[in-house]
């Protein structure tokens, strides 16, 4: 169904095996900060309201949305909104888990469906970024 609506992808994914990090729950956030930051400099935002899976902490999704608004508007040119959705109540969050799992069986060649995934996605990705190390 989603290959009718006019939509864009960009994605970037990161292979944890090659970062060097602890388990610690301090650098699990600052990775996914860090990863979200990446995706969101490849997107050509000027006016945007940005929805992030809520499922973190307050605590947690105040320091990313700070982080986000300091790297990705700096001299606050752009007007941007951060917010936290959870994906029960959030029928776009919901979409972009499923375009996520779609990505990860496409770009794993082993799984014997990959290319089921990457025939409905693959012309609407216009950035799909690896990050192998920080």
């Amino acid at each position: 169904m989603v290959t009718e609506y006019d939509f864009q992808i960009y994605a970037t994914y990161v292979n944890k095996s090659s970062f060097q990090y602890t388990s610690s729950i301090v650098d699990k956030e600052k990775l996914y900060n860090w990863t979200i930051k990446e995706l969101l400099t490849t997107i050509p935002l000027t006016n945007a309201k940005i929805e992030i899976d809520g499922r973190s902490s307050k605590q947690n999704m105040y320091h990313t949305a700070a982080y986000l608004r300091r790297e990705i508007n700096p001299d606050k040119s752009k007007k941007l909104v951060i917010k936290f959705e959870d994906s029960v109540d959030d029928n776009l969050i919901q979409l972009a888990d499923i375009i996520a799992g779609s990505i990860h069986r496409y770009i794993n060649a082993n799984k014997t469906d990959y290319a089921t995934y990457a025939k409905i996605i693959k012309h609407k990705i216009v950035h799909l970024k690896r990050i192998d190390e920080r």
